[in-house]
């Protein structure tokens, strides 16, 4: 069961509606008119040079290592939009890789807090839940859930925390294979704290509701962050945290501002715990 109508519910999707309008997550990076000023101002023809020859001062050691994703970010799409040519095929797994895996490889190589599996991926939860609740496990017959991307904790437990989805190329969507994957996404991320649930058996339910599972669902070029967690013993939480279109031309770049504090919301909430 699901607690959306929940008070609770209501009033966290409220407050992380306020923080991505506010850019909260980049504002306290100290980043957001850092990364503003380089959107709006760097000429396009001295772009990558200027991107990484300018300093920063005055910021924390989370801001450092977020100015090193931006700038691995942008020299990758500066040189993508080069030749101004926006995308032509509705190849999902082509776009996912051009214009989706850049951001969250950058992000998890410059954190170093996980790792992504890519395109096709299974997730081992399922595997993990279905060998503590079935008598007659039969691996064969085991439900395989493969994801696009996979983000893994480098920690003791090695939990699946992120969890991304593509549901279309650049060019259409498939509505009704965006349901499906919405759906998958809950089920996957629901599997995976069962799966960190059965491993510390001891824990609380208080402590337990501090743990998250992330769920990224892209839709051509949108890409939506939300979280899953424990509301209480007989419901979960499911909640939109940020979304962000990704542009497909360089003139319109200031619109990965919005992209940025997607993944500095992802970064800055798994530095909350390690597993």
């Amino acid at each position: 069961m699901w607690c959306g109508k929940h008070l609770l519910c209501r009033s966290m999707q409220h407050t992380h509606m306020d923080n991505e309008k506010n850019f909260k997550s980049l504002k306290d990076l100290g980043l957001y008119e850092e990364i503003d000023d380089i959107l709006e101002n760097i000429p396009t023809n001295s772009f990558v040079s200027q991107l990484w020859s300018r300093e920063m001062n005055g910021i924390g050691a989370d801001g450092v290592i977020f100015k090193r994703v931006v700038n691995h970010v942008l020299t990758w799409y500066h040189l993508l939009y080069s030749n101004n040519r926006p995308p032509t095929t509705n190849h999902k797994r082509t776009f996912f890789v051009e214009y989706h895996v850049p951001g969250l490889f950058a992000l998890s190589k410059a954190t170093d807090i996980l790792s992504f599996h890519w395109c096709e991926y299974e997730l081992q939860a399922i595997k993990g839940i279905f060998m503590m609740f079935d008598n007659e496990f039969n691996l064969l017959k085991t439900p395989k859930r493969y994801m696009d991307a996979l983000g893994r904790m480098h920690s003791m437990s090695n939990m699946e925390i992120v969890i991304v989805e593509a549901s279309s190329g650049a060019l259409t969507e498939d509505v009704s294979h965006s349901v499906g994957n919405t759906i998958k996404t809950i089920e996957c991320a629901t599997a995976s704290l069962l799966n960190e649930a059965m491993k510390y058996k001891n824990t609380s339910i208080k402590t337990f509701k501090k743990l998250e599972v992330f769920s990224i669902h892209i839709i051509k070029n949108k890409m939506s962050l939300s979280n899953t967690s424990v509301n209480d013993q007989y419901t979960w939480n499911r909640i939109d945290m940020r979304s962000a279109e990704i542009p497909t031309d360089w003139r319109s770049r200031i619109y990965l501002l919005k992209y940025f504090e997607l993944l500095a919301t992802l970064m800055l909430l798994h530095n909350n715990y390690i597993i």
